[in-house]
């Protein structure tokens, strides 16, 4: 019978300690899958929050506000719609001012004032910052497009509108929603005309003019740049930058 030689302490130490489960290598492969997991998520978050605003985009241009209505954070109590107008805060005043715009085909009044109306804009250098937790973004795009106004006892009348946006994203149960969306304008101007020549908004449109039967808003516009032949633009809105919570930054 042959007998083994008892190992050294030294020796049986190094044996358990290869048997046993290495805890840095372990902590750094949790380290990996966990870092891979945020990177996808962001990445996802990112790919929604640009969808969300590609929708709005869309909707809007074909007057389904009933699509464009659900896009908003209607539970948060300063969800806010700021356009030329002016600004609508809150559920009620955002539901009102964007249904208002609903198409209604059926409807010989609303179809004798919005025959040939048609709004097409576009998304483009967007900016997305999302917080570090993961809970709102900051975005910046500009929306060049064109505009088509018409009105009872007139033709349709062909604007360019480029204007550039800031908005706040707040992610919620449901997704990413429009917290804050705010429009600061850029050049609005008849397509027949450089916007030397015809800078600035168009006037008050009537009760039988597109527009004219908006809603009072909440507030008047804030922050709001219009091209007029005249000055320096503005850098409107200020490109986001990277922050931590909404907190620590502003709101558009």
């Amino acid at each position: 019978m042959k007998y083994f030689k008892p190992l050294s302490a030294a020796m049986f130490g190094l044996c358990v300690a290869l048997s046993s489960p290495l805890p840095a290598m372990a902590q750094s492969a949790d380290h990996a899958v966990s870092d891979l997991a945020a990177r996808v998520t962001r990445m996802e978050d990112l790919h929604d929050i640009q969808n969300v605003l590609g929708y709005y985009e869309e909707y809007q241009s074909a007057l389904e506000f009933d699509k464009v209505v659900p896009l908003f954070a209607l539970d948060q109590p300063d969800v806010r719609w700021e356009v030329g107008p002016g600004a609508y805060i809150g559920a009620k005043a955002v539901t009102d001012v964007l249904m208002v715009q609903q198409k209604q085909p059926l409807n010989k009044q609303w179809a004798a004032i919005h025959s040939g109306e048609m709004h097409v804009h576009t998304i483009a250098t967007p900016i997305i910052v999302i917080a570090g937790d993961g809970k709102t973004a900051k975005v910046s795009f500009d929306s060049p497009g064109l505009e088509t106004l018409s009105g009872l006892g007139h033709k349709p009348r062909a604007y360019r509108g480029w204007c550039r946006y800031g908005v706040d994203m707040i992610k919620t149960a449901d997704g990413w929603k429009i917290w804050h969306m705010h429009n600061y304008g850029v050049i609005f101007s008849a397509a027949d005309k450089s916007w030397v020549d015809s800078p600035g908004f168009p006037g008050k449109p009537s009760a039988t003019d597109v527009g004219g039967e908006w809603p009072a808003p909440t507030r008047p516009q804030s922050d709001v740049w219009i091209y007029t032949g005249k000055g320096i633009p503005p850098l409107l809105p200020r490109p986001p930058v990277p922050y931590r919570t909404f907190s620590e930054t502003f709101s558009y």
